[in-house]
């Protein structure tokens, strides 16, 4: 149970009624808080704070406000938390290849780790007990981010090139058109097998 009478600086004070302002899930760094002192003495106060039950440590230099849930204090969802990375180091994240098959049908399996691809470093960061890995990816794999039709992309990326046309077709029964007309739209980034099936239309009964 966070408890407000555990704070016991000034600076800590500060820095909670700073971090509370800020949207759900938002990575907090002592760069952030460079306003309220020296990147040195505000690292020992979010460590301190993380101590005291204050915020979670989510990897190293970075930590989140908990949210208070109606069982009590928990870590932020996983979206707001990578919208706030996104938004702090100018990556791009997107869902993993497994994840995207298992959402679209390509996939029964559904996948038991949190995995997104990025842009930036492979890492792992927690939220509370809940591990996530962003793994590199090429930018090729990233492509039109936060979309269906970006989705059905990383969907076909984890058939493989033997399992392309074939999920193509099925995908094409399943998603609007205009889907793979973005996708079409990319092709020329993409590798030759599959921008080869993604440009073919769409067959004239469907």
């Amino acid at each position: 149970m966070l408890r407000a009478n555990s704070v016991r600086t000034e600076l800590e004070v500060q820095l909670l009624r700073q971090v509370r302002t800020w949207p759900e899930g938002t990575p907090i760094s002592a760069g952030a808080l460079a306003q309220l002192g020296s990147t040195t003495k505000v690292g020992r106060a979010l460590a301190r704070l993380v101590v005291k039950n204050h915020l979670l440590r989510m990897t190293r230099g970075l930590y989140l406000l908990p949210v208070q849930g109606k069982f009590g204090p928990r870590a932020p969802a996983v979206q707001p938390v990578l919208q706030g990375l996104m938004c702090m180091t100018g990556e791009t994240i997107v869902t993993s290849p497994a994840t995207a098959a298992n959402a679209l049908g390509g996939s029964l399996q559904v996948p038991v780790r949190h995995v997104f691809l990025t842009s930036g470093r492979t890492r792992r960061f927690y939220l509370g007990k809940l591990s996530v890995d962003l793994v590199h990816a090429p930018s090729w794999q990233l492509l039109l981010p936060g979309s269906l039709a970006g989705d059905v992309l990383r969907c076909l990326i984890n058939g493989g090139k033997s399992a392309a046309r074939a999920e193509v077709q099925r995908l094409q029964k399943l998603v609007p058109e205009v889907e793979f007309e973005a996708l079409r739209a990319v092709s020329a980034k993409l590798p030759k097998w599959l921008a080869a099936e993604i440009r073919n239309p769409r067959p004239p009964h469907q």
